[in-house]
């Protein structure tokens, strides 16, 4: 698995369930990075309500290690847009 792979290389992994509460118009499902993105240096931003993640106190922690808080751009479930690319600081 590619988690297992990335950690003995040395990365730090947080490998999570698939959230099935994600959405995406069309499909059953969305994926967690096509909901978020960082916004600054310690802000990751969440399209929906971050708390509303199954995950959100693991995913929460594993931020926390590296000093980045996790931000709700919006009330409601988790959408995945594709993904939140920051133009300017």
């Amino acid at each position: 698995n590619l988690g297992r792979l990335l950690q003995e290389l040395g990365f730090d992994v947080l490998e999570i369930e698939p959230e099935k509460g994600i959405q995406l118009k069309g499909y059953a499902y969305g994926f967690l990075g096509g909901s978020c993105g960082k916004i600054s240096l310690n802000e990751l931003a969440f399209c929906g309500d971050f708390s509303l993640l199954n995950q959100s106190q693991q995913i929460e922690a594993f931020l926390k290690k590296y000093d980045v808080k996790p931000i709700s751009l919006c009330q409601g479930p988790i959408h995945d847009i594709g993904g939140i690319v920051a133009i300017a600081e």
